[in-house]
């Protein structure tokens, strides 16, 4: 992904959950500055996707692990689809 001239790599990491704790995930990332960015793929079978740089990557999956103990969270493997979110069928054309 090219941003203001800067090639940027985003790791995504794809993770299911309860729906209704989608917002509380997507708040506690966002408190943590340059983590990951929280993009919803399904509010409805409780599948997000979270962008994260390489160096942000390992800290990512330990929240992940942490908020399993107290949220039903896991990473799963990527969806077969990704077509209805355009950063990420974006991010795979390469574009």
């Amino acid at each position: 992904m090219n941003i203001a001239n800067q090639e940027v790599e985003l790791c995504p990491i794809y993770v299911k959950l309860p729906a209704e704790h989608i917002v509380l995930v997507m708040f506690i990332l966002e408190t943590y500055e340059d983590l990951g960015v929280v993009r919803t793929l399904s509010a409805e079978r409780g599948e997000i996707v979270i962008l994260s740089v390489p160096d942000s990557v390992a800290h990512c999956r330990a929240l992940i692990e942490d908020l399993s103990k107290t949220v039903a969270i896991r990473e799963i493997p990527r969806p077969a689809s990704v077509a209805g979110d355009w950063l990420l069928s974006d991010m795979e054309s390469g574009s």
